[in-house]
């Protein structure tokens, strides 16, 4: 009896896709016209299936990096790439200790909050470290989740302090004002309360920017527990943003560029009151006159003196 009822259930769904299929190709038909046959009804629901799989494929952050620029080349990170900028031999690093860990004294793993995915990039003596820190969905919607999230705002609010160094596809990049192990530059984002990027490297803004440009930060965007709308758009800029601290090199710059409209502002005379009553003009100062030249003597018992050559 329960095959029986099996078969039928089976024999039904057969016949009710079939019919979806034949009214589904027919509703298509009647659009395209006498050439569309079967073989393009197939190829266009198949074309919508493999739509559909791409839409849902996993995202993973190992998959997240940018492809290494022309002429340079990646590996999964190793030890011995930090000594390639410091210079230094590496020295044990301490035990990190997870967000759970602080908030509650629990005995929980890193890899319980914090999932952060390490690369090297190399081109002859360049290097730049590149990692990437995610925060999983599950660790800010479980038990503790608002401490988890009160806790990594609190620590975005700070570096957003930190020097402007650019924006690369909607996504802004700082820079740390301190030197990383004592020599690097850290340039670091944040996109959402879960995902952070770190780059350590001794290398020049174009060379930075050069991999930045390949970041997907639309897919970086999408494995937010809330997509930030917009994020991904756009291109790379430099341009201060609105309330952004500028580099300490960047006021300097703008200073020099400044200094000598600033020279010629102190070069002009202040306009007094009676000279702009009268029409007075500014313009450059007027030359200083030479002093003149006074040559004095003694004469029949006078001092007879003489002014100029």
């Amino acid at each position: 009896m329960m095959k029986s009822q099996i078969l039928m259930q089976m024999t039904f769904g057969v016949f009710a896709l079939g019919a979806f299929g034949a009214v589904d190709f027919m509703t298509r038909k009647s659009v395209g016209g006498p050439e569309y046959g079967f073989g393009s009804y197939v190829s266009e629901v198949a074309s919508r299936v493999h739509f559909k799989t791409e839409k849902t494929k996993v995202l993973r952050i190992e998959d997240m990096f940018p492809p290494p620029p022309p002429g340079w080349d990646t590996h999964e990170y190793v030890a011995e790439d930090l000594s390639r900028i410091t210079g230094k031999p590496n020295e044990k690093q301490q035990k990190k200790v997870s967000a759970l860990q602080v908030i509650g004294g629990s005995a929980a793993t890193m890899a319980t909050v914090d999932k952060g995915v390490y690369r090297t990039y190399v081109h002859d003596d360049q290097t730049i470290l590149f990692k990437i820190n995610y925060i999983k969905s599950s660790a800010l919607t479980g038990i503790g989740g608002d401490a988890v999230q009160t806790m990594l705002a609190m620590g975005q609010a700070s570096e957003a302090e930190q020097p402007f160094f650019a924006t690369v596809h909607g996504l802004r990049f700082n820079e740390e004002l301190g030197k990383a192990y004592g020599v690097a530059r850290r340039i670091t984002a944040h996109l959402g309360p879960q995902i952070s990027l770190t780059l350590i490297t001794l290398e020049d803004d174009a060379t930075i920017l050069r991999l930045l440009e390949g970041l997907d930060v639309a897919a970086l965007n999408q494995m937010l527990l809330e997509p930030i709308p917009g994020m991904g758009e756009g291109g790379i800029s430099q341009d201060l943003p609105e309330g952004a601290v500028p580099r300490a090199e960047d006021v300097a710059a703008a200073a020099d560029a400044t200094a000598p409209e600033a020279e010629m502002a102190e070069a002009e005379p202040k306009k007094g009151f009676f000279s702009s009553l009268f029409g007075g003009r500014k313009g450059a100062s007027p030359a200083k006159a030479e002093p003149l030249k006074i040559e004095c003597a003694i004469e029949q018992g006078a001092k007879r003196c003489k002014v100029g050559g």
